[in-house]
């Protein structure tokens, strides 16, 4: 049984890649497709967990970021489904699912092997993919079918809540502790989705604004959770986040 743990995050990632391509090739089936994404992943990560995990909100917390990283990017790729572009995002999300899975299998059943922080590192990078998915995909509701941004602000505060929490968790800071900090940080994240909604620039882009002043705040109030935060930490990522959106929207092509 061990031996087919440990061929499921490769397995499974192919699969999930196929499917991906199947959804290119009959997209009028996204419901269908969507729900086999999301049935393989689950039933890949309870296998994997095992008896291992028994309490249902750790099986919970392990299935939050793939699930929420495969839904928003199946209806981001509602969007983008044509074109190269489309392969390579669904290749790029194959590969960061196959990283999740083979550091959970090591970090449950071979836990020698578990590179420390491994888990952190991806789900991070998960965490972050799937903000950028679902507030590209929302903005894309507003811009092209013509939703207001009003009725998409609630739920773009209810998806950055959900993702922001599974990164405090995962770095372990205590949730029930810095619940405020979270209603905070998720309601600041809303503010700018739809403070910029009103940009005539492509949703892709918007996207891209929202997830990195998301990560600079994120940066910020870890090392200030840490007490590492210094001026020079702040100073840089205020930069970095400062400079990558002005290159943005200087590059942009606006819709004037």
């Amino acid at each position: 049984m061990l031996i087919i743990r440990r061929l499921t995050p490769l397995c499974t990632s192919l699969a999930l890649f196929t499917i991906f391509e199947l959804y290119f090739f009959i997209p009028e089936l996204f419901v269908l497709w969507l729900a086999a994404l999301l049935l393989l992943l689950c039933v890949s990560i309870l296998f994997l967990m095992g008896t291992r995990l028994i309490t249902p909100w750790s099986r919970l917390r392990f299935l939050a970021a793939p699930v929420v990283l495969i839904a928003s990017a199946a209806c981001f790729l509602l969007f983008v489904s044509q074109g190269s572009a489309a392969h390579f995002i669904a290749l790029g999300i194959a590969i960061l699912i196959f990283l999740y899975l083979e550091h959970l299998f090591l970090y449950i059943w071979i836990h020698e092997h578990y590179a420390p922080f491994s888990l952190e590192y991806t789900t991070g990078a998960i965490a972050l993919l799937s903000l950028f998915f679902a507030s590209s995909a929302l903005f894309a509701i507003h811009a092209l079918l013509g939703v207001s941004s009003g009725f998409l602000v609630p739920v773009m505060t209810i998806v950055g809540f959900m993702i922001h929490a599974y990164i405090f968790w995962m770095n372990k800071f205590p949730l029930r502790a810095n619940l405020p900090l979270l209603i905070v940080i998720s309601f600041i994240t809303a503010e700018l989705f739809w403070t910029i909604s009103f940009l005539p620039v492509h949703f892709v882009l918007l996207g891209c604004l929202v997830t990195i002043t998301d990560y600079a705040m994120l940066e910020i109030t870890r090392a200030s959770l840490l007490k590492t935060l210094t001026r020079g930490i702040l100073r840089r990522l205020l930069v970095l986040a400062s400079s990558l959106a002005i290159l943005l929207l200087v590059t942009a092509r606006w819709r004037l």
